[in-house]
């Protein structure tokens, strides 16, 4: 039995989640590969304080238009795959599997490791947002 356009609407919010976690995870991996390819040499404060100010400008300028399509397939497909079933667990991995491939291409077709960062952290907060889902629908 699919879910009401009214929980549709409330599951659709929860993809902030997903910002969060490509922000954390990129951050994160970022300091380790400073981290693990300069040593422990240099100042360290300011590098990562660079870091942490530098990620959002990043995050918003150069994936500003692979963050609008990714946000724009996720929503389309929360509409269509959570108005077809209620198996919320099932719908999680459907869209990882839809949405996961270009990521794996890019990452061996451009060679950046950020991509596969990028996609850990998308099964990792599709998990948490899953979570949250059914917390959400057991309130409704």
């Amino acid at each position: 039995m699919p879910f009401p356009i009214k929980n549709i609407s409330k599951i659709i919010l929860t993809n902030w989640i997903h910002l969060l976690g490509f922000y954390v995870f990129l951050e994160t991996s970022s300091i380790i590969y400073l981290i693990v390819s300069h040593g422990f040499n240099g100042n360290w404060p300011s590098t990562i304080m660079g870091l942490i100010l530098g990620m959002p400008f990043l995050m918003l300028s150069y994936g500003l238009l692979f963050l609008l399509s990714f946000y724009l397939l996720i929503i389309i497909l929360d509409f269509i795959l959570f108005s077809i079933t209620n198996k919320i667990l099932v719908i999680m991995i459907i869209e990882w599997m839809l949405i996961a491939p270009p990521f794996i291409y890019w990452g061996f077709k451009y060679n950046y490791w950020a991509w596969f960062v990028l996609l850990i952290a998308f099964i990792t907060t599709q998990y948490i947002r899953g979570v949250k889902i059914m917390k959400l629908l057991i309130k409704a």
